[in-house]
Protein backbone atom coordinates (compact mmCIF):
# COMPACT_ATOMS: atom_id res chain seq x y z
CA UNK A 1 0.00 0.00 0.00
CA UNK A 2 2.99 2.09 0.76
CA UNK A 3 3.92 2.55 -2.81
CA UNK A 4 0.77 3.31 -4.04
CA UNK A 5 0.80 6.22 -1.47
CA UNK A 6 3.84 7.57 -2.91
CA UNK A 7 2.67 6.90 -6.70
CA UNK A 8 -0.44 9.06 -6.20
CA UNK A 9 1.91 11.78 -4.13
CA UNK A 10 4.00 12.04 -7.45
CA UNK A 11 0.83 12.02 -9.68
CA UNK A 12 -0.13 15.00 -6.86
CA UNK A 13 2.75 16.72 -7.58
CA UNK A 14 2.91 16.60 -10.80
CA UNK A 15 -0.17 18.10 -10.93
CA UNK A 16 0.20 21.15 -8.78
CA UNK A 17 3.89 21.55 -10.96
CA UNK A 18 2.05 21.71 -14.37
CA UNK A 19 -0.74 24.18 -12.85
CA UNK A 20 2.03 26.71 -11.88
CA UNK A 21 4.10 26.44 -14.81
CA UNK A 22 0.89 27.03 -17.12
CA UNK A 23 0.38 29.83 -14.57
CA UNK A 24 3.77 30.78 -14.97
CA UNK A 25 3.51 31.07 -18.88
CA UNK A 26 0.33 32.76 -18.73
CA UNK A 27 1.57 35.73 -16.82
CA UNK A 28 4.71 36.10 -18.59
CA UNK A 29 4.55 39.66 -19.99
CA UNK A 30 0.36 39.71 -19.27
CA UNK A 31 -1.69 42.49 -18.41
CA UNK A 32 -2.46 42.59 -14.77
CA UNK A 33 -5.69 43.05 -15.39
CA UNK A 34 -5.76 39.67 -17.74
CA UNK A 35 -3.56 37.90 -15.24
CA UNK A 36 -6.52 37.91 -12.92
CA UNK A 37 -9.49 38.01 -15.70
CA UNK A 38 -10.64 41.42 -15.10
CA UNK A 39 -11.60 44.56 -17.12
CA UNK A 40 -9.99 47.87 -16.59
CA UNK A 41 -12.58 49.30 -15.19
CA UNK A 42 -12.50 46.56 -12.37
CA UNK A 43 -13.72 48.03 -9.07
CA UNK A 44 -11.15 48.00 -5.55
CA UNK A 45 -13.50 45.30 -4.49
CA UNK A 46 -13.28 43.41 -7.31
CA UNK A 47 -9.18 43.50 -8.18
CA UNK A 48 -8.94 42.48 -3.61
CA UNK A 49 -10.83 39.52 -4.84
CA UNK A 50 -9.10 38.07 -7.71
CA UNK A 51 -5.72 38.82 -6.21
CA UNK A 52 -7.18 37.16 -2.31
CA UNK A 53 -7.77 34.04 -4.81
CA UNK A 54 -5.07 33.77 -6.83
CA UNK A 55 -3.08 34.50 -4.34
CA UNK A 56 -4.30 31.58 -1.97
CA UNK A 57 -4.44 29.17 -5.01
CA UNK A 58 -0.38 30.14 -5.74
CA UNK A 59 0.81 30.84 -2.01
CA UNK A 60 4.55 29.13 -1.74
CA UNK A 61 3.76 28.23 2.06
CA UNK A 62 0.75 25.88 0.42
CA UNK A 63 3.67 23.95 -1.38
CA UNK A 64 6.53 23.43 1.10
CA UNK A 65 6.23 19.66 1.33
CA UNK A 66 5.81 18.94 -2.18
CA UNK A 67 9.82 19.99 -2.55
CA UNK A 68 12.14 22.84 -3.48
CA UNK A 69 11.69 22.24 -6.63
CA UNK A 70 7.65 22.94 -6.50
CA UNK A 71 8.30 25.61 -3.73
CA UNK A 72 10.73 27.55 -6.08
CA UNK A 73 7.91 27.76 -8.60
CA UNK A 74 5.32 28.70 -6.31
CA UNK A 75 7.37 31.72 -5.28
CA UNK A 76 7.93 32.96 -8.46
CA UNK A 77 4.48 32.68 -9.69
CA UNK A 78 3.43 34.31 -6.28
CA UNK A 79 5.81 36.90 -7.02
CA UNK A 80 4.21 37.72 -10.54
CA UNK A 81 1.02 37.55 -8.51
CA UNK A 82 1.66 40.41 -6.41
CA UNK A 83 3.86 42.29 -8.77
CA UNK A 84 0.46 42.87 -10.90
CA UNK A 85 -1.67 43.42 -7.74
CA UNK A 86 0.94 46.35 -6.71
CA UNK A 87 0.07 47.64 -10.18
CA UNK A 88 -3.67 47.80 -10.11
CA UNK A 89 -4.12 47.74 -6.42
CA UNK A 90 -5.80 51.38 -5.97
CA UNK A 91 -6.60 54.17 -8.62
CA UNK A 92 -3.46 55.97 -8.34
CA UNK A 93 -1.69 52.28 -9.07
CA UNK A 94 -3.98 51.62 -12.35
CA UNK A 95 -3.91 55.22 -13.66
CA UNK A 96 0.43 55.16 -13.45
CA UNK A 97 0.16 51.56 -14.66
CA UNK A 98 -2.05 52.94 -17.85
CA UNK A 99 0.47 55.68 -18.43
CA UNK A 100 3.10 53.16 -18.55
CA UNK A 101 1.19 51.18 -21.21
CA UNK A 102 0.34 53.90 -23.60
CA UNK A 103 4.45 54.82 -23.41
CA UNK A 104 5.25 51.03 -23.96
CA UNK A 105 2.79 50.84 -26.88
CA UNK A 106 3.98 54.28 -27.96
CA UNK A 107 7.71 53.41 -27.86
CA UNK A 108 6.91 49.70 -29.51
CA UNK A 109 5.13 51.66 -32.28
CA UNK A 110 8.24 53.47 -32.76
CA UNK A 111 10.76 50.64 -32.84
CA UNK A 112 8.49 48.95 -35.33
CA UNK A 113 8.63 52.33 -37.54
CA UNK A 114 12.26 51.97 -37.52
CA UNK A 115 12.51 48.32 -38.28
CA UNK A 116 10.40 48.70 -41.44
CA UNK A 117 12.65 51.53 -42.41
CA UNK A 118 15.66 49.26 -41.52
CA UNK A 119 14.08 46.90 -43.31
CA UNK A 120 13.18 49.44 -46.65
CA UNK A 121 16.57 50.67 -46.49
CA UNK A 122 18.37 47.53 -46.91
CA UNK A 123 15.97 46.25 -50.15
CA UNK A 124 16.90 49.61 -51.48
CA UNK A 125 20.74 48.88 -51.18
CA UNK A 126 20.16 45.50 -52.38
CA UNK A 127 18.42 46.77 -55.50
CA UNK A 128 20.98 49.01 -56.08
CA UNK A 129 23.39 46.63 -56.17
CA UNK A 130 21.33 44.42 -58.39
CA UNK A 131 21.47 41.77 -55.39
CA UNK A 132 18.12 39.85 -55.94
CA UNK A 133 18.17 37.96 -53.26
CA UNK A 134 19.12 38.94 -50.08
Amino acid sequence: MRSVDRRSEGWQIEEIREELLELAARFEGEDPFAMFGLSPQAADAEIRRAYAELARRTHPDRFGAHGEAVRGLAEDVFSRVSKAYQAIATQADRQRAEAARRESAELEEGHQALRAELSYQRGRRALRARRWEL
